[in-house]
């Protein structure tokens, strides 16, 4: 599906089965993806608020030069997902599982990695300013 550039805020689509779907320059705040299975799906350069990602499985997702802020991802699944050059604010990824996934570029401000399990992610460097 190509839902590009749509403004989904406050749409319910927790449990879907979303493959090959296109979210990029997509407005979703307050938009409901729990438990979601999100597989080759792209969120380039969307902006992303208080959304809920918690135990949704990701294969293949992109949320690359995206902003994210207050999205829960706790309990989720990432893998093979990048998040190059992307900005993300407060967002939480308590008992996550975070796996081959691509951050490098991606600013990290106060997100919550408490217990989550990373393998083979490539952070982001620290900046010292």
């Amino acid at each position: 599906a190509n839902l590009a550039g749509a403004n989904m805020s406050n749409a319910i689509i927790s449990g879907a089965d979303l493959q090959f779907t296109n979210f990029s320059k997509a407005i979703l705040e307050s938009t409901d993806f729990e438990k979601a299975h999100l597989h080759n799906t792209w969120f380039w350069q969307s902006t992303i608020r208080e959304s809920n990602f918690s135990g949704a499985r990701f294969h293949f997702a992109s949320f690359a030069s995206s902003h994210l802020i207050r999205t829960r991802f706790k309990q989720a699944v990432l893998k093979n997902t990048e998040f190059n050059c992307a900005d993300l604010q407060k967002c939480d990824f308590t008992n996550a599982t975070i796996a081959l996934c691509n951050m490098t570029g991606t600013r990290l401000h106060q997100c919550d990695f408490t217990a989550a399990k990373l393998m083979q992610v490539d952070l982001p460097k620290s900046d010292p300013n």
